[in-house]
């Protein structure tokens, strides 16, 4: 345990002290201000409100969707889909450039690939949380300024607890998945290039709930939805979409984390495995026989 908070430790304050990821934390709400500002010069009077809001619940908003109720739930989602593809990379690229300089192997002969793995894990998570944290402190201030230019709209909108704390378990779980499946890549892959190029697939693939949003606000009882909500890869942002355009019931919620939970628990299995039997290669990508003979030697090993 205390290699592993070492690692933990090391790879944080490794993590916040890039430029890349100051500059990612303060770009969302400086850009918004921006956005803001801009808008109030073009635009000096206020604009009437064409829209009212409806109460927000854990449910979903009441009454029937329109501007005013998707607005928190679709930032929300967008900066959750944001956190979740910039935390796979981060991870990607650290063990990409830990296995390029055979750092990889002196890390081999002092700890256990479980305790590396977990450190990073959790503190790439961790960088990911206060990053999300950063931005949603700073939405009440943009959303008090924005809603001076709006007619005021904005200002009656209240966002429970409860939603933001469904948002952060969200995240978490849609973090760990994201991390395991980025452990895979990374194990199999000869550098963080490669692997960013593999990890597309679900990165991108996350943001799927994003590009059918238009869809999803005039028809959001299809069954499509509810199958992207419990589809692990595409539940975080589904979830937190489909709360601002319709009545989400609880047994999909519950299904979707269930789901999500079991993905982790199966898919951190699987990576361990995979990471330890290919880590070291270098200048080839196994095969998929060769993946399946591996998880077969290793599972007859344990």
């Amino acid at each position: 345990m205390n290699k592993t908070y070492l690692i933990f430790r090391h790879t944080f304050l490794q993590e916040i002290k890039k430029a890349g990821y100051i500059v990612m934390t303060l770009s969302v709400p400086v850009l918004a201000l921006l956005a803001i500002g801009i808008f109030k010069l073009v635009f000096p009077a206020p604009a009437q409100a064409i829209v009212q809001a409806a109460p927000l619940t854990t449910e979903g908003y009441v009454g029937d969707p329109n501007l005013a109720n998707i607005i928190v739930p679709g930032v929300f989602a967008l900066l959750l889909g944001l956190s979740l593809m910039i935390g796979a990379t981060s991870l990607i690229n650290g063990l990409g450039e830990e296995k390029e300089s055979r750092l990889i192997q002196v890390l081999f002969s002092s700890v256990s690939v479980r305790q590396l793995l977990i450190g990073k894990i959790l503190a790439l998570g961790l960088t990911g949380l206060l990053q999300v944290l950063v931005w949603l402190l700073s939405m009440p201030l943009l959303l008090s300024l924005a809603s001076a230019s709006f007619g005021g709209f904005l200002s009656r909108m209240q966002i429970p607890v409860n939603f933001l704390l469904l948002g952060i378990i969200y995240f978490i779980l849609g973090y760990l998945l994201f991390a395991v499946l980025s452990i895979g890549v990374g194990a199999i892959c000869s550098n963080a290039k490669e692997a960013n190029n593999l990890a597309l697939f679900y990165t991108l693939g996350s943001f799927v709930p994003l590009w059918t949003f238009s869809l999803n606000m005039f028809f959001p009882n299809n069954p499509i939805w509810v199958g992207l909500t419990i589809f692990p890869v595409t539940a975080p942002i589904m979830t937190m979409l489909r709360l601002g355009t319709s009545i989400v019931p609880a047994w999909q919620i519950v299904a979707s984390i269930a789901v999500l939970a079991l993905s982790i628990a199966g898919g951190l299995s699987f990576s361990i495995r995979i990471f330890r039997m290919h880590m070291l290669m270098h200048g080839k990508r196994p095969t998929i026989a060769q993946l399946a003979q591996s998880l077969k030697e290793a599972k007859a090993e344990s």
